[in-house]
């Protein structure tokens, strides 16, 4: 019932992601320790040294990530490999094609939250112009962020699962290679087949 709780409560708008985090940790104990008794008390200090030193690491990640967000963004990369795609558009399709491109290169080095900002003023008036529902361009660039959270160098959440898993960067990477194909597929079916996300929004009105 956790992720129902989690994702329920965020969506609701009742917590915000990291409350829900909180929820999901104290959701746990009660479980491990009162209800299954998998968990013994004498285990809780090992346990939160390891959560501690596990967040650690990712954060130390993430800050060497932000680094170098700022970094390229400083140095207009973002903004030059958007003139690159903006000078070689000839088409409708072809400037999806571009998209595609554009934003899952910038997700291999780039946090959504710093590529958004930069690359979406500048495409979505030319998406816009050219009559792709905004909508329906937002889920693309989303979409495309999101398969960046799995894509080396800098995949977040590549670290996030080999800090728990410890398995090795190399064997996690090509154990994950399926899930990325499928979801380089789902992007594509999104991106020409604007109707399987678009259908839900026109339905509630917008």
């Amino acid at each position: 019932m956790m992720p129902v709780f989690v994702v329920g409560s965020i969506i609701l708008g009742v917590v915000t992601p990291t409350e829900a985090a909180a929820f999901a940790v104290g959701y746990a104990l009660v479980l491990g320790c009162l209800i299954y008794r998998e968990v013994n008390w004498r285990d809780l200090p090992r346990i939160f040294s390891e959560s501690m030193r596990d967040s650690a690491v990712i954060l130390i990640i993430m800050a060497a990530v932000s680094a170098g967000n700022w970094l390229l963004t400083y140095n207009r990369v973002p903004n030059m490999l958007t003139d690159w795609v903006l000078g070689t558009i000839d088409s409708r399709v072809m400037f999806l094609l571009m998209v595609i491109a554009l934003f899952l290169v910038v997700g291999l080095f780039l946090e959504g939250i710093a590529a958004m900002p930069v690359l979406v003023p500048i495409l979505h008036p030319i998406a816009v112009g050219m009559g792709i529902d905004p909508t329906h361009f937002g889920f693309i660039v989303i979409f495309n962020l999101m398969i960046g959270l799995i894509t080396p160098p800098l995949g977040l959440c590549l670290f996030v699962a080999e800090g728990v898993a410890k398995v090795g960067m190399g064997p996690l990477i090509r154990r994950i290679m399926p899930f990325f194909l499928v979801e380089v597929l789902v992007l594509f079916i999104i991106t020409f087949v604007p109707q399987t996300v678009t259908f839900l929004p026109r339905a509630l009105g917008f």
